[in-house]
């Protein structure tokens, strides 16, 4: 008897260790919400130019309103994702890299417009003492809080346009000084000219 009741309860462990075994090799399925939010957070990373990472730490509901009303005023949008979402959204992408940075309290600050200047957001990053802006990517670039500040001190695309429309126009306001100056030059020839002519007559 006593043979049988050991014999069941060796079965049971068994079997109840078979069961976390397949368990754990059967995919993880989530609920529709955390699948929309998966979709979500990819969704920032691939449809946005400029995603910012970065580090919060015991902010205030007050102090969270002022820095998302300072990022409002820059056309930036924040969201708080859960990191082990952000992680699992960011496998098997471009961003893989970025997966690291999704430790402890992190958010995320975005927006798909280039006229954004960076070097505000950096400033509203660097003045808050309680945000730690830690990496993102700009134009699909991966980069670090170095790299990202040293971006943010490069020219404006509006400047680095206006400077090659100048130096394009360059050569063309050249040759028409040229032209002009020929010109000018060509009349006042003729008159002499026509002048000398007059007088031998």
């Amino acid at each position: 008897m006593a043979a049988v009741a050991r014999t069941r309860t060796r079965m049971s462990q068994l079997c109840k260790a078979n069961q976390s075994l397949l368990k754990r090799d059967r995919p993880r399925t989530y609920p529709e919400r955390k699948i929309n939010l998966l979709k979500e957070i990819r969704s920032t990373f691939e449809t946005n130019s400029k995603v910012l990472i970065f580090h919060f730490n015991a902010l205030s509901p007050d102090e969270w309103l002022d820095i998302r009303h300072d990022m409002r005023r820059e056309r930036i949008e924040i969201k708080k994702y859960p990191n082990k979402l952000a992680k699992k959204s960011l496998e098997d992408t471009v961003y893989t890299n970025l997966q690291c940075l999704f430790e402890s309290y992190t958010a995320v600050a975005f927006c798909n417009s280039d006229t954004v200047n960076l070097k505000n957001i950096v400033k509203i990053f660097n003045s808050t003492p309680k945000v730690e802006l830690i990496g993102g990517k700009i134009d699909n670039t991966l980069m670090n809080k170095l790299q990202i500040e040293q971006y943010s001190k490069l020219p404006s695309l509006e400047q680095l346009h206006g400077e090659l429309v100048s130096l394009l126009s360059m050569p063309g306001q050249q040759l028409l000084r040229s032209l002009q100056t020929n010109q000018s030059n060509l009349s006042m020839s003729l008159e002499q000219y026509i002048k000398q002519n007059d007088e031998n007559l």
